[in-house]
């Protein structure tokens, strides 16, 4: 829609263009699909068999995904109705799509874990969706589109606005592949080309926090709460866990430092005490020791007196000067 808005001026429509007939959309897409996979062949056959690949598996996997990815799969009627696959004549009439299913079916086949305390986070999304320039970023990434049919009956600014809030959230990853592959379609995307602006809108207007907007996540179940709940508990246990073993460390030694005050002001000696003392003895000591060295060094050093010192082995006797006796 942004690298080829303008064949969107006449018609809403994804895959048919004004001048092709109806009941083609699904064979180009399904061709461009296939065509898709046979470039990146040698990576798309670790996950399936490219003699077999066919757009249905898409919507198989998916459907296999959604009813069996976890213990507590959405409702079946909600995995049909957004796959289009009838339940049988009596089925269809009386069980329709409903809001509730299909939210947690689409959060679900996002491919978060639906044990996982994120479940319930939000989708990028603006701070203020009317903001200049977040318009401004619209109108430039999608260009004829919102020109086209904003004031048509169905006004797509709602869809393009999360649309570029997802770009934006990921244009991390996007440039990466522009700088990887220079012909890469994304080159083409406006946005991508405008760094000022693009930063403007990721570090100023894009958020995942609730807005006035966005409120809440939707289609989240009762566990995910809970989950978030004993996150919290187990954190708590942690920190606990932490406290107490440097409590232990602290108490004991409180406890020694209070035995010895007990038992020197009793006047008593025990091992503790002893070991201190014999260590304040010998820094003592030593403290004596080097004052004493120090002043006979001054005390050599500032006498008239020299004695002439020969190296060890040397078995001529010292000369020391003596008075004249004349």
């Amino acid at each position: 829609m942004s690298i080829n808005s303008e064949s969107f001026e006449s018609t809403e429509k994804l895959f048919v263009k004004s001048n092709t007939k109806n009941n083609t959309a699904a064979q180009n897409y399904c061709r461009q699909l296939s065509a898709l996979v046979s470039r990146h062949a040698d990576a798309a056959k670790k996950f399936l068999r490219i003699s077999r690949f066919h757009a249905h598996g898409i919507r198989k996997g998916s459907g296999t995904h959604a009813s069996s990815a976890t213990t507590l799969p959405p409702q079946f009627t909600s995995v049909a109705a957004r796959g289009e696959w009838s339940m049988g004549k009596i089925l269809d009439i009386y069980f329709q799509f409903a809001m509730g299913g299909d939210y947690y079916l689409g959060r679900l086949l996002t491919l978060i874990a639906p044990e996982d305390e994120l479940f319930d986070s939000l989708p990028p999304h603006w701070v203020d969706e009317e903001h200049p320039t977040v318009r401004e970023g619209i109108e430039i990434t999608f260009g004829k589109v919102v020109s086209s049919h904003e004031n048509g009956e169905h006004n797509p600014i709602g869809v393009l606005s999360f649309l570029l809030a997802s770009m934006v959230h990921h244009s991390d990853w996007l440039l990466e592949q522009m700088a990887a592959r220079p012909d890469h379609p994304f080159s083409n995307i406006p946005i991508l080309n405008k760094p000022e602006l693009l930063k403007e809108l990721k570090d100023e207007h894009l958020t995942l926090k609730p807005t006035v907007a966005v409120k809440a996540a939707t289609g989240i179940p009762p566990f995910v709460a809970q989950n978030r709940l004993l996150r919290k508990v187990l954190d708590i246990c942690v920190l606990n866990h932490e406290a107490l073993g440097e409590f232990k460390s602290d108490l004991t030694e409180a406890v020694a430092e209070a035995v010895d005050a007990k038992v020197s002001a009793e006047g008593g000696v025990n091992n503790s005490i002893l070991l201190g003392q014999l260590s304040r003895l010998r820094d003592d000591i030593r403290e004596d020791l080097n004052n004493t060295r120090t002043a006979l060094a001054e005390q050599i050093g500032n006498s008239p007196a020299t004695a002439d010192v020969r190296p060890r082995g040397d078995n001529t006797a010292s000369r020391i000067p003596r008075p004249d006796p004349s």
